[in-house]
């Protein structure tokens, strides 16, 4: 009998008083909404930082990615046998010409590996008028505003995007429109077709640390909103209810909602504004419901320690400056991931350069090697020489192999750091390596003061460190209020209704209540050890601080040598290339001749080889070490949405 005359509960009281609460029961969004929600709140927060410490962004920050990446067609693919595994690239490796090859296999020998496309910088005369100190004529159109015309260092083709230039007596080193690389990159051999800009695109959107690196931004955000929160209008609807008695003897049923808000203040107060319903019965046959309406606030606020907006605010301070570190120090990630990115991709291009000069050496000394054969037929060597010709065709096939071998594990590697499959085929394609191979630019070394105080400016890492002196300091001004008397004020006050009155206050029966507490600072051990603490933090976070700036003067000091070295470097091994392609001429003629063994001209071929790879290898570290030193300087532009950077020194140049 309880339960059934619980059931028949009064319209009229539903009506008065359960009815908020019951409209309020069914409000509670699906997941998704909340997901979806939060998505927006952090991204405003984002956005908002952004614009306002780094003008507006180019694209919007998001942390969602794209169901249909790379990543997962490869491996869609991958399951399905559409890509096979195979090696990422085939070494080619010339067959063994038939030793008794005839006289027409000698007439058709191939000319020196510098002019049979060995990748080699161009000679001297070919090089932009810079190089020699002069300027060069400036083309219609170049440059902007007056400024020097430009001389793409990867080539300009209205076809081809090209990522790097350089320009002027000042060198500068820019991005060019690069234009949208198609979403599937992915040729029907089932093979990824790779540049510098398509190499970008895939890392901005597969990278595992790029995301991650994103995702920690969207925390940071996301930890600020719980702290907004915390000072805001706290709304609340909570209640209760039961029935409880022993059959066949009086039981009672309790209903119980308090619906209000409360509202916590940056000084360090609180207020609460509550409603409380109350509902009751005494469950004998059919007595009615008894229930009414409460009215309560309440203020609290300490008044000595814990009082002030700098210490109770601190943790929305914090929040809102955990913020911008992350916002900044994913600024100063992008431009440290572009520069790898884009190093690693150069690296691999090096690698598929040593490559192809070791398959042409491969091909020069097994034509030697031929030639040798018949020497030797007619007497005109002996054994010994035949041995020394035959024994560097084989370290030569070894080379090839090695070099392939190099290539592949280059290549793996930048697959793992652009979040694909190692086992995906990849192909790079040749319109980098060729652009690349095309000119240099004399470097321009700005001042190094200049650099120096310019690093120290937009430096995003530093902005950080500094912004934990900050911190520390503020955490120690908290410490030390820790170590006052406690003092605390609470007022508080209700009206309730009248039985079944839900709206019919009584004033007279107003309830109040006023009170102190207190806590006397007879023991602060604990405090006392957080404030001495706080100040050792802030002595830590000082000297970090020092050595973060001292640091980035490091960097900016390397990265000048390193630029002024890879200059040097790059000079010195084209001439030395130089020498070597008149070496292995002249070995040739006089060998055929008769006055060079063939000691000789294995030692030219071989030094050939060496000065083709070391040139190389000094244009890909000056292409580095100027990536590196506008990165260490943070001027470093990135657009993502486009896979495009900007790596101008020309704001460096003295006026």
């Amino acid at each position: 009998m309880p339960l059934r005359l619980l059931i028949r509960t009064p319209r009229r009281a539903i009506a008065r008083g359960a009815l908020p609460a019951l409209l309020l029961a069914g409000s509670s969004c699906a997941p998704e909404a909340y997901e979806r929600e939060a998505d927006v709140e952090v991204y405003s927060i984002v956005g908002d930082l952004e614009e306002e410490h780094f003008g507006p962004p180019p694209e919007e920050f998001r942390i969602d990615r794209r169901q249909d990446t790379l990543r997962d067609r490869l491996f869609a693919d991958l399951e399905d046998g559409a890509i096979p595994p195979s090696r990422a690239t085939e070494s080619i490796i010339v067959p063994k010409a038939d030793a008794r090859s005839g006289a027409a296999e000698e007439a058709e020998a191939v000319p020196p590996p510098a002019e049979g496309g060995a990748l080699m910088p161009p000679p001297a005369a070919e090089l932009p008028a810079e190089i020699g100190g002069e300027r060069a004529p400036e083309e219609p159109g170049g440059g902007d505003g007056g400024s020097e015309p430009l001389a793409t260092l990867l080539g300009e083709d209205d076809d081809e995007p090209a990522v790097l230039a350089v320009a002027g007596p000042a060198a500068k080193l820019e991005e060019q429109a690069a234009p949208q690389a198609p979403r599937d990159l992915v040729n029907a051999a089932g093979i990824v077709e790779i540049d510098l800009h398509r190499t970008l695109e895939i890392a901005f959107e597969n990278s595992r640390d790029y995301q991650t690196r994103k995702e920690n931004v969207y925390v940071a955000a996301l930890n600020l909103t719980r702290q907004r929160f915390n000072f805001g209008l706290q709304w609340f609807d909570r209640g209760d209810g039961g029935v409880a008695g022993v059959e066949g003897d009086t039981g009672t049923a309790t209903a119980n909602n308090e619906f209000g808000v409360n509202k916590f203040f940056e000084f360090g107060g609180s207020l609460g504004l509550s409603i409380l319903s109350s509902f009751s019965r005494i469950i004998v046959q059919d007595d009615e419901w008894s229930f009414g309406n409460a009215l309560s606030a309440s203020f609290t606020t300490p008044i000595m320690r814990g009082f002030g907006y700098w210490i109770a605010r601190e943790p929305l301070t914090q929040a809102e400056r955990d913020s911008l570190y992350a916002v900044r120090e994913f600024r100063r990630f992008q431009r440290t991931f572009t520069v790898s990115i884009a190093s690693q991709f150069l690296r691999v291009l090096q690698q598929k350069a040593n490559l192809r000069n070791a398959e042409e050496n491969l091909k020069s000394l097994r034509l030697n090697a031929n030639r040798q054969r018949e020497f030797h037929e007619a007497g005109r060597i002996d054994i010994v020489q035949l041995g020394q010709a035959a024994q560097d065709e084989l370290s030569a096939e070894q080379r090839v192999v090695t070099a392939s071998a190099a290539l592949d594990s280059t290549l793996d590697q930048l697959k793992l750091t652009l979040g694909v499959p190692t086992v995906a085929k990849f192909a790079v394609l040749e319109r980098d390596l060729e652009k690349l191979n095309e000119q240099i630019a004399e470097v321009f070394t700005p001042d190094e003061e200049l650099c120096i105080q310019l690093a120290r400016t937009l430096r995003q890492d530093l902005m950080v460190t500094r912004g934990r002196v900050v911190d520390a300091d503020r955490q120690v001004n908290i410490a030390a209020n820790a170590l006052q008397m406690g003092l605390d004020l609470s007022l508080s006050t209700s009206v309730p209704t009248d039985d079944r009155q839900p709206f019919d206050f009584n004033f007279e029966q107003t309830r109040y209540a006023a009170g102190l507490a207190w806590d006397l600072p007879i023991q602060r051990l604990p405090e006392r050890n957080t404030y001495r603490r706080s100040l050792i933090t802030r002595e830590q976070a000082r000297r970090a601080y020092e050595q973060a700036r001292d640091q980035v003067d490091l960097e900016v000091r390397r990265g000048l040598r390193t630029l002024e070295q890879a200059r040097l470097s790059y000079d010195i091994q084209r001439s030395a290339l130089q020498l070597a392609e008149k070496r292995v001429d002249s070995a040739r003629d006089r060998q055929a001749a008769g006055r060079a063994t063939v000691r000789d001209f294995l030692e030219s071929q071989r030094d050939l080889l060496t000065a083709q790879d070391a040139t190389y290898a000094a244009l890909i570290a000056y292409v580095i070490a100027k990536l590196e030193l506008v990165r260490d300087l943070e001027i470093l532009e990135i657009n993502v949405g486009d896979a495009t950077f900007d790596a101008r020194l020309d704001r460096l140049a003295s006026p």
